[in-house]
């Protein structure tokens, strides 16, 4: 615990203008040789080619939300332990949401493009993790995470963690796998992106101390109480495969994989884009 203790997020920052993603320009340092600090924030005005899991784009534009990444040496996690820093970031995404949508929870309502309010009172607020790594307000996207690891041996040497969260973006490019929605959608209210950033941070520093072996336990739960769909009847489509089948989402084991009881009754595992909601 004091090694965590020592680790300070975001006591060294930086703030481009623009850069192609946060992600790549850290990986770039670090296979340069530049010494980074642990905990180092680097975050963007601008990307032009963020991207999320499994090299999805993530639409954003300049200035309105937060996009950024932290890099972190987690080797007090082995490979297969990994997903602990999905969870870590995750929940910290959902905290920061939380803390932002007070009043939203208070007094419902979806501004449109147009700044008119819209009625929104048959939402719940609730925010849930789309497995593998979306954050949702009410099946609508709002954040996405995009992790990358080095190893030495059979522990993880480094990480960037990437976030993209949507803040006061209003308008989105239309025919997306989801509909978005922002901070600033859901609030009626312009969102202080520095105020974003410093609760983010002040969340991830909660949640990275529980990524060790004697918290572990406390993050999953938290982490598969809040997963999308868990317990319910959904319909699922296998990448690569026309037909739909109907299963319940379990949860997610160790690795990171979707635990889903399928309609033969067996539970089955599935890897991160395997399996797809419809």
């Amino acid at each position: 615990m004091d090694s965590f203790n020592k680790i300070e997020i975001g006591l060294v920052s930086e703030r481009m203008i623009a850069v192609d993603s946060t992600n790549t320009e850290l990986v770039r340092r670090l296979q340069s040789g530049a010494a980074l600090p642990e905990g180092f924030v680097l975050s963007a005005h601008h990307q032009t080619q963020g991207r999320g899991q499994g090299g999805t784009p993530w639409h954003t534009q300049a200035g309105t939300n937060w996009t950024g990444s932290i890099y972190l040496q987690p080797a007090h996690l082995s490979a297969d332990l990994g997903f602990r820093l999905s969870q870590v970031a995750a929940l910290a995404t959902v905290r920061v949401c939380e803390v932002l949508l007070r009043e939203y929870f208070s007094h419902p309502r979806l501004v449109s493009p147009s700044g008119k309010g819209t009625d929104y009172s048959n939402k719940t607020g609730k925010i849930s993790i789309k497995w593998p790594n979306d954050i949702l307000v009410d099946d609508r996207k709002i954040a996405g995470i995009l992790i990358q690891t080095g190893l030495q041996g059979q522990r993880l040497a480094w990480a960037v963690i990437g976030i993209g969260l949507n803040v006061n973006q209003l308008d989105f490019p239309p025919g997306l796998n989801r509909p978005a929605c922002s901070l600033a959608m859901l609030t009626g209210q312009t969102i202080d992106i520095d105020e974003v950033q410093s609760t983010l941070i002040q969340a991830l520093q909660t949640e990275y101390v529980r990524s060790q072996d004697d918290l572990a336990q406390a993050l999953n739960q938290d982490y598969q109480s809040l997963l999308y769909r868990r317990g319910e009847l959904a319909t699922y489509r296998e990448q690569g495969q026309a037909r739909t089948f109907v299963g319940i989402l379990r949860g997610t084991d160790a690795e990171g994989r979707l635990l889903l009881d399928g309609p033969d009754g067996r539970l089955r595992t599935y890897d991160p884009k395997s399996i797809v909601f419809v």
